[in-house]
């Protein structure tokens, strides 16, 4: 991540990526339950259970996930013909830790696809 022109971004490491503008959240709630929610209309098997919940974020942060600060940034990558929409939400725990998701959309040979994937940064 980096502070350019006054914005905070994610920064791609490679040529191929693409760069997240983030932006604080302050209007919506959000939630993380150890076993994640499809989309409406989705199904899917095998679905991991989360290492991590509100609960466990709140007890790291000794205050609720809603107060913590938060950041979304958007953006869409096409490969190969598919159009893919990037959205990463992070909550930063405390000055050393970031707690987040990816979620990836799109529509391949006619199918929707969603990914999504949690991920950690620490220091």
């Amino acid at each position: 991540m980096e502070r350019t022109g006054g914005e905070l971004t994610i920064v791609p490491d490679s040529p191929d990526g693409i760069a997240l503008p983030l932006e604080w959240e302050t209007e919506v709630n959000w939630s993380f339950d150890r076993a994640p929610r499809l989309p409406d209309g989705a199904s899917g098997a095998n679905v991991p259970e989360l290492a991590v919940d509100d609960e466990d974020l709140s007890v790291i942060a000794g205050c609720s996930v809603n107060e913590l600060p938060r950041l979304v940034g958007t953006g869409s990558a096409t490969m190969d013909g598919v159009t893919l929409a990037f959205t990463t939400r992070m909550i930063v725990v405390n000055p050393d830790l970031i707690f987040g998701f990816q979620q990836v959309d799109g529509v391949v040979r006619g199918q929707s696809m969603v990914e999504r994937r949690s991920f950690v940064m620490s220091r």
